[in-house]
């Protein structure tokens, strides 16, 4: 008898590439926005491999500029999260459009599913 799994359906037919990883906006306010997100393989929970870690959500008023670095997420003590772009030469900047960062767990107890209620939005305004 073969078993098949909801997640990694490789043995039914589909005509589309599959979703690797995926975002989604969920229940919304003028203030607040719930994103549903599902990621294509386990995070380690917590301990770091190789530059691997949990998953981040990361939300900014202003894009990410690529051309000024990698982002490296910061967490400070008292709990302060800050997006620093590491960029050629060592150079380092904080960048200061972050609305929120928060990292999430997602493992196969939860299907790799997971959700961030992302709060203190301002109304007619775009995020990133």
């Amino acid at each position: 008898m073969s078993r098949h799994s909801f997640y990694d359906k490789t043995s039914r037919p589909w005509v589309n590439a599959r979703l690797t990883n995926a975002a989604i906006v969920g229940h919304t306010t003028t203030t607040e926005a719930k994103i549903w997100v599902r990621a294509w393989e386990e995070d380690n929970a917590g301990e770091p491999i190789a530059g691997q870690g949990p998953y981040w959500l990361v939300v900014c008023s202003a894009p990410i500029p690529a051309h000024l670095g990698q982002p490296q997420i910061v967490t400070e003590q008292g709990g302060q999260v800050s997006l620093i772009l590491n960029g050629p030469g060592g150079t380092r900047s904080v960048l200061s459009s972050l609305v929120s960062a928060q990292s999430l767990s997602l493992r196969y107890q939860t299907d790799l599913t997971g959700t961030v209620t992302i709060t203190d939005l301002q109304p007619g305004t775009r995020y990133y």
